[in-house]
């Protein structure tokens, strides 16, 4: 088996396929030994456990994972890139590659089950939208574990003070921590930023219902924030009375934003990136009437 984190022999497999590594599609090789066994340790992975994988490239952490999991489905977007791991990971009988966009298939059609975990040296540029779709559809997984950027990685986990709609959307959905830290020349080519591995453990949709309470969907807490979030530069209050404003005509009653504000135990001149968990759930609690 290929040493698929030594730089020559990644140069040497760019030649053979006609691989030119992208930066505008994330196409950034791992090379470090250490951040490899850090996002493979994470993932605790058991004989039992189907992992997906987007953005494989030649298969470098794929072969990792095969050795510690019972399934890898992996989907790589560049059609070269997957001839290429095709190629190099034909010995791995539990390994099922497709070519495609990862965001806009049927991951239940590909053999992705309930409770899955999803490992990945992610795209950069899709990983919003991956996290998204990650946790906001089925099937649903129980564990991620993500390479994205260092800055993103901070968002994911930012406490409250610098809290954004990624942090609501990934706080609500699970358990978010960082465990390693990655330097930008763990990768080849060398990128311009330095990266992280998130963990989060997912909660399950019971654990979900549980933290909403009172009969609150998830997506309606998610709604309250991009509300609040509308401009970062006004007060909670103001992006409130807002969309309160141009959403009026189509709501019966009105919302009183002041009234709101003293219930969640906000100061009139809070800013959304200043909530906890706790009070966004309370939040969307007071104004889910006129959410729905």
């Amino acid at each position: 088996m290929l040493q698929l984190t030594d730089k020559e022999v990644l140069a040497a497999l760019c030649r053979r396929f006609g691989v030119r590594p992208s930066a505008d599609a994330g196409q950034n090789f791992m090379v470090d030994e250490a951040a490899l066994v850090a996002v493979v340790a994470a993932g605790e992975l058991s004989l039992h456990d189907v992992v997906l994988e987007v953005g494989p490239g030649f298969g470098t952490l794929t072969q990792a994972l095969a050795k510690h999991a019972g399934r890898v489905v992996a989907i790589e977007a560049d059609p070269t890139l997957i001839a290429a791991a095709r190629e190099l990971l034909a010995g791995r009988t539990n390994v099922t590659l497709h070519q495609g966009n990862a965001l806009r298939m049927d991951w239940l059609a590909l053999g992705v089950p309930e409770g899955f975990k999803a490992i990945s040296n992610l795209p950069y540029g899709i990983t919003g939208r991956f996290l998204r779709r990650l946790l906001t559809q089925s099937p649903r997984p129980s564990r991620a574990v993500l390479m994205v950027q260092r800055e993103v990685a901070e968002r994911m986990t930012a406490p409250p003070g610098k809290m954004s709609v990624l942090s609501v959307l990934c706080q609500l959905h699970a358990d978010v921590e960082i465990v390693a830290q990655v330097p930008r020349e763990s990768f080849w080519p060398v990128p311009a930023v330095d990266s992280a591995v998130v963990s989060l453990r997912v909660r399950s949709l019971p654990d979900l219902v549980t933290l909403c309470g009172d009969g609150l969907a998830a997506e309606t807490v998610l709604r309250m924030c991009k509300i609040g979030f509308a401009s970062r530069r006004k007060t909670l209050a103001n992006n409130l009375r807002a969309w309160a404003a141009l959403s009026a005509a189509q709501r019966q009653g009105k919302l009183s934003v002041d009234e709101v504000i003293r219930a969640c135990d906000l100061a009139p001149n809070a800013r959304a990136q200043e909530l906890s968990m706790r009070q966004w759930i309370t939040l969307a609690k007071k104004a889910k009437n006129y959410l729905n």
